[in-house]
């Protein structure tokens, strides 16, 4: 949780003048917070741990179940960016399509449930070697939250 918190500590200070390589840092961030091995690589029960930590935060009112709303209000440490480098409407859309593949059963909720789900559901289709983990590679070019917010803040 201490590296989540500087992942949210860092997003508020990002200048307008937002590099590459900035983006590149807050996902290494969010990368090593979730390693709590240090392995270099990403478990289902380390991304399951961090996908409770974040969803704990996420749910505003505590009913164990996540609006849009509280879902797109969480920022996932790059709103921020979005909103400096002009395409927060990109990046609120890659939340909204995230959030909409989560909510399996279309109520317009994400429940505790829907998400420990849907993270298991982009383990296994972005571990693309079939090792039971997560590579940076992996987590970062197939990990759905990942490609869509990566896109979303593409200028070009």
């Amino acid at each position: 949780m201490k590296k989540l918190a500087t992942i949210l500590l860092l997003s508020t200070l990002i200048s307008p003048a937002i590099a590459q390589s900035e983006l590149n840092e807050l996902d290494e961030l969010a990368f090593s917070s979730t390693d709590m091995n240090a392995d270099g690589f990403l478990s289902m029960s380390e991304l399951q741990e961090q996908g409770v930590n974040i969803f704990i935060s996420m749910d505003a009112d505590e009913d164990n179940n996540l609006t849009q709303e509280e879902f797109m209000s969480w920022g996932f440490g790059k709103q921020v960016v979005a909103e400096e480098i002009g395409r927060k409407q990109a990046y609120e859309t890659a939340l909204r399509i995230t959030f909409d593949l989560w909510d399996r059963n279309k109520n317009g909720l994400v429940s505790s449930l829907e998400h420990r789900q849907g993270i298991s559901i982009d383990v296994f289709r972005s571990d693309l070697d079939l090792d039971g983990r997560l590579s940076k590679d992996e987590f970062f070019g197939s990990f759905v939250i990942n490609v869509a917010l990566n896109a979303a803040l593409k200028s070009n």
